[in-house]
């Protein structure tokens, strides 16, 4: 709210002090600066019933909302929500999931954290997928994580997830064509499947395993290009050199026969 009030400040003493000036100077008026600090006042007050912005309660921004006579507004609170994190069942691994891309679609990747019942960390799984949307790669961490979970050899599983539309997606079956198939085949390992929405504060190491992928396929793909002007630039160097040396050659050989053509033809210089 402030700074829609600093913005209405700075018109409004911009064109009251236009008018003042244009008044003084065709209209020959004296200038008194008291009204004009009354106008500017009044146009701040007129114009602060538009502003939609909310208030943070504090002492700096009560003084000048005062200063100005504008109306207080509410203020902006968060309820704070408890976050709790609990280890799986027994008999069941936990799957942390999670995914992103650099810009939707962009470079995406996948982080997978394995957990037993003790809370132990099994394994992690890094992915990296490509040009793909956010969503997509929320999908596949899932997926993927359900594939390799399979080596532990348990049948129930829990899959835990910060994507609320990505969980709901898995339990009316409305994924991607090209991952159908590939969750259909993960799914029919295991008995019984639960599902966990958590918040992003509960991320842990699959975010760092996530990052981590993304970061080592970003360099993969810098190499890569690296690599491709490399062999440019070589392949270049050699095309120059091929091509000098066949007009040295040209020219050695030109020098050495001397040829002269004469009447049509040709004949080897003395």
């Amino acid at each position: 709210m402030i700074k829609d009030l600093w913005l209405v400040a700075n018109l409004a003493i911009f064109t009251e002090l236009w008018k003042l000036r244009n008044k003084s100077y065709f209209d020959n008026m004296v200038v008194q600066w008291l009204s004009f600090k009354g106008r500017v006042y009044q146009v701040i007050h007129d114009n602060s019933i538009r502003m939609k912005g909310h208030m943070h309660n504090t002492l700096e921004e009560l003084r000048i909302l005062n200063y100005f006579k504008v109306r207080h507004r509410s203020c902006k609170t968060s309820t704070p929500i408890e976050i709790s994190w609990t280890p799986p069942n027994q008999d069941e691994i936990m799957i942390c999931c999670d995914g992103a891309s650099f810009g939707n679609p962009g470079q995406a990747g996948s982080g997978v954290v394995f957990r037993d019942a003790s809370s132990e960390v099994l394994g992690v799984l890094c992915v990296g997928l490509g040009w793909q949307t956010n969503f997509y790669a929320e999908v596949c961490a899932i997926i993927y994580g359900a594939i390799m979970a399979k080596r532990w050899n348990l049948r129930s599983i829990c899959i835990l997830s910060d994507s609320k539309s990505c969980i709901q997606a898995f339990q009316k079956d409305e994924l991607p064509w090209k991952l159908m198939q590939k969750w259909k085949i993960a799914k029919s390992f295991y008995i019984n499947v639960r599902y966990i929405h958590s918040y992003r504060e509960m991320q842990h190491k699959r975010v760092g395993a996530k990052k981590e992928k993304l970061a080592a396929y970003r360099r993969v793909e810098e190499l890569k290009r690296e690599r491709n002007l490399g062999n440019m630039q070589r392949s270049k160097e050699k095309i120059l050199g091929i091509k000098s040396r066949y007009f040295e050659v040209l020219s050695s050989i030109k020098e050495v026969l001397g040829c002269q053509k004469r009447g049509g033809r040709v004949w080897g210089a003395v």
